[in-house]
């Protein structure tokens, strides 16, 4: 019984070494395929689109129910939206009030009611 052990023991070892070795492999192959370096806001690397901020003030409609996300139309351009309340309809009228990361921040425009595209 002993030798069956120490083979299996020795097995086991082999085959951890071989993983273990494999995966260093593995981890240096895939070091030179990763980011090194920083992109930072000083250096004009930003995440958002700054065109977005122009569009504060704008009015347009909900393309989807808006649940608080969804799709907005803004002067012909469809972007992801956010309700600042919990909820608008499809269909209706929407004032963009900001900006959080990459979506718009919206309310309705109760005044305006429902309008087509």
């Amino acid at each position: 019984m002993t030798s069956w052990s120490s083979l299996l023991g020795m097995f086991l070892f082999g085959l951890a070494f071989v993983v273990a070795g494999g995966f260093g492999i593995f981890v240096l192959f895939v070091r030179g395929f990763s980011l090194k370096s920083e992109m930072k806001a000083q250096d004009g690397y930003v995440s958002t689109d700054a065109s977005l901020a122009e569009l504060i003030g704008s009015v347009g409609v909900t393309l989807s129910v808006l649940r608080p996300g969804g799709m907005v139309e803004i002067n012909g351009r469809r972007l992801d939206a956010r309700a600042q309340g919990e909820y608008i309809e499809s269909g209706k009228a929407i004032v963009v009030l900001g900006i959080d990361g990459a979506q718009l921040v919206v309310d309705d425009v109760p005044q305006t009611g429902n309008f087509e595209n």
